[in-house]
Protein backbone atom coordinates (compact mmCIF):
# COMPACT_ATOMS: atom_id res chain seq x y z
CA UNK A 1 0.00 0.00 0.00
CA UNK A 2 1.34 3.26 -0.95
CA UNK A 3 0.04 6.77 0.21
CA UNK A 4 -1.22 8.79 -2.78
CA UNK A 5 -3.66 12.21 -3.47
CA UNK A 6 -7.01 12.46 -4.57
CA UNK A 7 -6.46 14.88 -8.33
CA UNK A 8 -10.18 14.56 -9.61
CA UNK A 9 -13.63 13.73 -7.98
CA UNK A 10 -17.22 14.20 -9.27
CA UNK A 11 -20.24 13.50 -7.10
CA UNK A 12 -22.33 13.70 -9.76
CA UNK A 13 -20.09 11.10 -11.70
CA UNK A 14 -19.41 8.71 -8.52
CA UNK A 15 -15.99 8.24 -9.78
CA UNK A 16 -12.37 10.35 -9.42
CA UNK A 17 -8.81 9.68 -10.09
CA UNK A 18 -6.08 9.53 -7.66
CA UNK A 19 -2.07 10.20 -8.18
CA UNK A 20 1.08 8.64 -6.85
CA UNK A 21 4.31 11.07 -6.23
CA UNK A 22 6.14 9.43 -8.70
CA UNK A 23 3.07 10.31 -11.71
CA UNK A 24 1.51 7.34 -12.27
CA UNK A 25 -2.55 8.28 -11.75
CA UNK A 26 -5.60 6.18 -12.15
CA UNK A 27 -9.43 6.59 -11.97
CA UNK A 28 -11.74 5.06 -9.09
CA UNK A 29 -15.24 5.05 -8.49
CA UNK A 30 -17.30 5.31 -5.93
CA UNK A 31 -17.41 1.65 -5.20
CA UNK A 32 -13.67 1.72 -4.55
CA UNK A 33 -13.66 4.02 -2.07
CA UNK A 34 -13.58 3.47 1.56
CA UNK A 35 -14.05 6.44 4.10
CA UNK A 36 -14.25 5.16 7.72
CA UNK A 37 -15.09 1.86 9.44
CA UNK A 38 -18.51 0.47 7.47
CA UNK A 39 -20.72 1.19 10.82
CA UNK A 40 -19.46 4.71 11.06
CA UNK A 41 -20.50 4.91 7.19
CA UNK A 42 -23.82 3.65 7.75
CA UNK A 43 -24.72 6.48 10.72
CA UNK A 44 -23.43 9.01 8.77
CA UNK A 45 -25.03 8.61 5.68
CA UNK A 46 -28.38 8.92 7.96
CA UNK A 47 -27.16 12.39 8.96
CA UNK A 48 -27.91 15.25 6.05
CA UNK A 49 -25.13 16.97 8.62
CA UNK A 50 -22.91 14.33 8.22
CA UNK A 51 -22.89 12.60 4.45
CA UNK A 52 -20.74 14.79 3.02
CA UNK A 53 -18.16 13.55 4.98
CA UNK A 54 -18.17 10.52 3.33
CA UNK A 55 -16.82 11.94 0.05
CA UNK A 56 -13.15 11.65 -1.12
CA UNK A 57 -11.82 15.52 -1.25
CA UNK A 58 -9.73 16.71 -3.89
CA UNK A 59 -5.62 17.35 -2.46
CA UNK A 60 -6.78 15.04 0.15
CA UNK A 61 -4.04 11.74 0.94
CA UNK A 62 -4.93 8.35 0.83
CA UNK A 63 -3.87 5.00 0.73
CA UNK A 64 -4.25 2.84 -2.53
CA UNK A 65 -4.34 -0.99 -2.51
CA UNK A 66 -3.53 -1.89 -6.27
CA UNK A 67 -6.09 -4.69 -7.32
CA UNK A 68 -4.95 -5.34 -11.21
CA UNK A 69 -3.38 -3.71 -13.84
CA UNK A 70 -5.74 -0.87 -13.88
CA UNK A 71 -7.82 -1.35 -10.69
CA UNK A 72 -7.22 0.33 -7.35
CA UNK A 73 -9.46 0.35 -3.78
CA UNK A 74 -8.70 3.74 -2.40
CA UNK A 75 -8.70 4.41 1.88
CA UNK A 76 -8.93 7.48 3.37
CA UNK A 77 -6.03 8.31 5.95
CA UNK A 78 -7.63 10.70 7.82
CA UNK A 79 -10.00 9.48 10.84
CA UNK A 80 -13.17 11.29 10.06
CA UNK A 81 -13.72 13.85 13.04
CA UNK A 82 -17.31 14.46 14.28
CA UNK A 83 -17.21 17.33 16.45
CA UNK A 84 -19.58 16.74 20.26
CA UNK A 85 -19.43 19.27 23.03
CA UNK A 86 -21.72 19.47 26.73
CA UNK A 87 -24.39 22.35 26.24
CA UNK A 88 -22.48 24.96 28.42
CA UNK A 89 -19.29 24.22 26.68
CA UNK A 90 -21.25 24.65 23.26
CA UNK A 91 -23.41 27.13 24.68
CA UNK A 92 -20.46 29.31 26.23
CA UNK A 93 -18.41 29.21 22.74
CA UNK A 94 -21.66 30.54 20.71
CA UNK A 95 -21.93 33.05 23.41
CA UNK A 96 -18.53 34.51 22.60
CA UNK A 97 -19.28 34.76 19.09
CA UNK A 98 -23.06 35.92 18.65
CA UNK A 99 -23.11 39.54 19.40
CA UNK A 100 -26.51 39.44 20.99
CA UNK A 101 -25.77 36.60 23.53
CA UNK A 102 -22.90 37.92 25.15
CA UNK A 103 -23.14 37.89 28.64
CA UNK A 104 -25.99 35.47 28.87
CA UNK A 105 -26.18 34.68 32.54
CA UNK A 106 -29.10 33.09 35.04
CA UNK A 107 -31.36 35.58 34.82
CA UNK A 108 -31.12 35.98 30.75
CA UNK A 109 -32.23 32.30 31.20
CA UNK A 110 -35.14 32.60 33.98
CA UNK A 111 -36.29 35.32 31.83
CA UNK A 112 -36.01 33.45 28.39
CA UNK A 113 -37.82 30.09 30.34
CA UNK A 114 -40.71 32.61 31.46
CA UNK A 115 -41.71 33.21 28.36
CA UNK A 116 -41.65 29.90 26.81
CA UNK A 117 -44.64 28.17 26.70
CA UNK A 118 -43.37 24.89 27.78
CA UNK A 119 -39.94 24.63 29.17
CA UNK A 120 -40.43 20.76 29.08
CA UNK A 121 -36.33 19.66 30.16
CA UNK A 122 -34.38 22.21 29.06
CA UNK A 123 -33.35 22.99 32.78
CA UNK A 124 -32.02 19.15 32.64
CA UNK A 125 -30.76 19.62 29.51
CA UNK A 126 -28.32 22.56 29.57
CA UNK A 127 -27.03 21.50 32.61
CA UNK A 128 -25.86 17.80 31.84
CA UNK A 129 -22.43 17.54 31.35
CA UNK A 130 -22.68 14.49 28.64
CA UNK A 131 -21.41 15.53 25.00
CA UNK A 132 -23.45 15.76 22.27
CA UNK A 133 -23.68 16.33 18.67
CA UNK A 134 -23.78 19.94 17.94
CA UNK A 135 -27.04 19.32 15.79
CA UNK A 136 -28.55 18.71 18.97
CA UNK A 137 -28.10 21.79 20.66
CA UNK A 138 -28.67 23.56 17.54
CA UNK A 139 -32.29 22.03 17.25
CA UNK A 140 -33.04 22.85 21.14
CA UNK A 141 -31.93 26.56 20.73
CA UNK A 142 -33.90 26.58 17.31
CA UNK A 143 -36.99 25.42 19.84
CA UNK A 144 -36.16 27.51 22.43
CA UNK A 145 -36.52 30.67 19.27
CA UNK A 146 -40.02 28.92 18.80
CA UNK A 147 -41.27 28.36 21.67
CA UNK A 148 -40.58 31.67 23.05
CA UNK A 149 -41.31 33.72 19.81
CA UNK A 150 -42.95 37.41 20.81
CA UNK A 151 -41.24 37.29 24.03
CA UNK A 152 -38.84 40.21 24.52
CA UNK A 153 -35.65 38.46 26.08
CA UNK A 154 -36.16 35.79 23.52
CA UNK A 155 -36.10 38.03 20.50
CA UNK A 156 -33.94 40.19 22.15
CA UNK A 157 -31.47 37.07 22.47
CA UNK A 158 -32.42 34.78 19.45
CA UNK A 159 -33.76 36.97 16.89
CA UNK A 160 -30.34 36.10 14.42
CA UNK A 161 -31.52 32.60 14.30
CA UNK A 162 -34.45 32.37 11.77
CA UNK A 163 -36.27 29.01 11.51
CA UNK A 164 -37.19 29.71 7.46
CA UNK A 165 -34.56 31.03 4.98
CA UNK A 166 -33.62 34.41 5.33
CA UNK A 167 -31.96 36.84 2.62
CA UNK A 168 -27.99 36.26 3.20
CA UNK A 169 -28.53 33.60 5.45
CA UNK A 170 -27.14 29.92 5.32
CA UNK A 171 -28.49 26.83 6.64
CA UNK A 172 -26.88 25.10 10.10
CA UNK A 173 -27.98 21.52 10.34
CA UNK A 174 -29.75 20.34 13.44
CA UNK A 175 -31.06 16.77 14.01
CA UNK A 176 -34.28 17.68 12.35
CA UNK A 177 -34.93 21.19 10.01
CA UNK A 178 -32.30 23.15 9.82
CA UNK A 179 -32.31 26.40 10.85
CA UNK A 180 -30.66 29.70 9.47
CA UNK A 181 -28.29 32.05 9.85
CA UNK A 182 -26.22 35.22 8.18
CA UNK A 183 -23.58 33.81 6.19
CA UNK A 184 -20.90 35.53 8.05
CA UNK A 185 -21.98 34.32 11.55
CA UNK A 186 -22.74 30.70 9.56
CA UNK A 187 -18.86 30.68 8.94
CA UNK A 188 -17.58 32.21 12.07
CA UNK A 189 -20.01 29.29 14.29
CA UNK A 190 -18.25 26.47 11.61
CA UNK A 191 -14.64 27.35 12.04
CA UNK A 192 -15.12 27.54 16.04
CA UNK A 193 -16.63 23.92 15.75
CA UNK A 194 -19.82 24.82 16.97
CA UNK A 195 -21.98 24.31 14.15
CA UNK A 196 -22.07 22.55 10.75
CA UNK A 197 -23.96 23.76 7.89
CA UNK A 198 -26.33 21.99 6.27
Amino acid sequence: MSTWRITEFSAQKAAGRVAEPGGDERPFSIEAWLPCDPALAVELSMSDAYRSLLLPRVGEAVDVELRGPRAVRVIRREKIDIPTASFREWFATLCSIVPAMAGWNAGTWQAIESELDDIHDLDETRNDPRPSRLEHWWLLLAWMREHGRGGTETTRRLGWLHLEPAPSCIAIATDEDPVFVDATLANQLVLARVAMTA
